[in-house]
């Protein structure tokens, strides 16, 4: 299980910048998690966070429990004993995250190699059975092969069977399906949808691929998380302006649009509510920061949900 309460990342460099701000959500062991919103809503620093990979500079308080064990005391001899073994990592960028320099076979044989301490072969017979368990396809010789020699979608789905080689319990993947094409991005979710006995905490800008890969979504703005519930019931029945605002831009809801939609430097700076200046519903209440009010089996940072 997987719990962050009150998460907040601040980057300290002349002034201070904060990219997440008083984040808490639950993943259940093998639940699958998606976190949805736009470029510098503050998603894939809270990876980062959970991982333990931020730069030098930043200011992470609150918690992070991983199997009631808070990450954020572990020295980093300790974090290195849980990330790649028990929490793995998929990069964001089509597959990039991979060595050019190296074979496909041996960069999946590796982690196996590394926390389980495998002899080469015997790691590399099993990263063979990690290549047929997500469709690579020719296995034996794909192994022996370069990245440049996969499609997009392929190196996805080998960067997939790295992140759970060593038997990591949770998995958190930054945008797996960026820059895929539809047919690739199915190949992914399918993906996805076989590793139903993981944890998963997915970041990703398609609300299409979290519709199909997830039990939960949460939904950012500007740092903060503004709605996190039941992805069916948030995709049908939007609380948040700004969830309901980015739902009726999708194509198939007509594009939508809201004017001056997209995140601005002003957002981080407002004292109350981030969403205000674009928010159809904005009142006079919506000039104080709302906290996350629970309703419905959801939790919803607006004040319009106020008991």
């Amino acid at each position: 299980m997987l719990e962050i309460r009150d998460l907040s990342v601040a980057f300290i460099d002349g002034h201070s910048v904060q990219a997440v701000e008083h984040v808490s959500l639950l993943a259940e062991d093998g639940e699958h998690v998606a976190i949805v919103g736009e470029t510098g809503s503050g998603k894939s620093i809270l990876l980062l966070a959970i991982l333990g990979l931020l730069q030098e500079g930043a200011r992470v308080t609150g918690e992070i429990l991983f199997e009631g064990q808070d990450l954020l005391k572990l020295s980093k001899k300790a974090w290195n004993k849980v990330r790649g073994s028990r929490i793995s990592y998929v990069p964001q960028g089509n597959g990039n995250g991979l060595n050019p320099l190296l074979k496909i076979g041996f960069q999946i044989s590796e982690p196996m190699m590394i926390h389980k301490n495998l002899p080469r072969g015997q790691a590399w017979k099993k990263g063979i059975e990690l290549m047929k368990r997500f469709y690579i396809g020719n296995e034996e010789q794909a192994a022996r092969q370069y990245p440049h020699t996969f499609s997009g979608g392929m190196k996805q789905r080998a960067l997939i069977a790295m992140g759970i080689a060593a038997d990591a319990g949770t998995l958190l993947a930054d945008e797996p399906t960026k820059g895929l094409d539809e047919e690739r991005i199915q190949e992914v979710v399918k993906c996805f949808q076989d590793l139903d006995d993981r944890t998963i905490l997915c970041v990703t800008h398609d609300i299409g691929f979290a519709r199909e890969i997830s039990r939960k979504l949460c939904v950012m703005y500007a740092s903060y998380l503004v709605e996190y519930g039941p992805t069916a019931e948030v995709l049908a029945r939007p609380f948040h302006p700004y969830t309901r605002d980015i739902l009726s831009a999708l194509p198939e809801n007509g594009l939508k649009f809201t004017a001056g939609f997209s995140i601005s430097h002003e957002d981080y700076g407002e004292t109350g509510c981030k969403y205000a200046r674009r928010c159809r519903d904005c009142f006079e209440k919506c000039q104080e920061m709302p906290p996350a009010f629970e309703t419905a089996g959801r939790k919803v940072r607006c004040w319009k949900y106020a008991p």
